[in-house]
């Protein structure tokens, strides 16, 4: 069965967003990011504009984190663990910013095409399975619900080398 809107919409704790990189020839030109890698600067919410959803981009919360955004080892293990999985997935982003802020984008019209059916239920399994678990461990540094085993996380911490 495709994936619908309403698919997408039932995503716990994501907003949208649409890429728009100023330059002085199109000012107010919206357009599909030209590379892999984004800034935050050039993302801006849909709240506050009308927007063709061929220009819309999936930003998930739980899968970005920065130095002064209270997030935690969660986010950054659930951000790495993502990109690990998808980073040769064309419609998925890398988005960066200033004092470490890191996160993913993804390609709502991209997610809604029939061609890339199967990556996109994997996406949205992935993005499921990051809600707030009641049974999850505890993260010790922020107190929330982490969404994996303790033995994976610390494995990853050791991996990663974020002691």
């Amino acid at each position: 069965m495709p994936i619908t809107l309403k698919d997408i919409q039932e995503i716990e704790n994501i907003e949208f967003f649409y890429y728009l990189k100023y330059s002085f020839n199109t000012p107010d030109d919206i357009h599909y990011p030209e590379s892999k890698l984004i800034y935050w600067s050039d993302l801006h919410n849909t709240d506050k504009r009308n927007v063709d959803i061929s220009d819309v981009l999936i930003i998930p919360r739980y899968l970005e984190y920065g130095d002064y955004d209270n997030s935690c080892m969660v986010e950054r293990s659930n951000y790495k663990l993502f990109l690990e999985d998808h980073k040769e997935t064309p419609f998925v982003f890398d988005v960066t910013g200033g004092y470490g802020s890191t996160g993913i984008a993804i390609s709502l019209k991209e997610m809604l095409n029939p061609d890339n059916e199967e990556t996109a239920q994997t996406i949205i399994d992935t993005l499921n399975s990051l809600k707030t678990n009641i049974n999850a461990p505890i993260c010790p540094t922020c107190k929330d619900p982490m969404t994996r085993s303790k033995e994976h996380f610390a494995q990853k911490r050791r991996y990663y080398h974020v002691d």
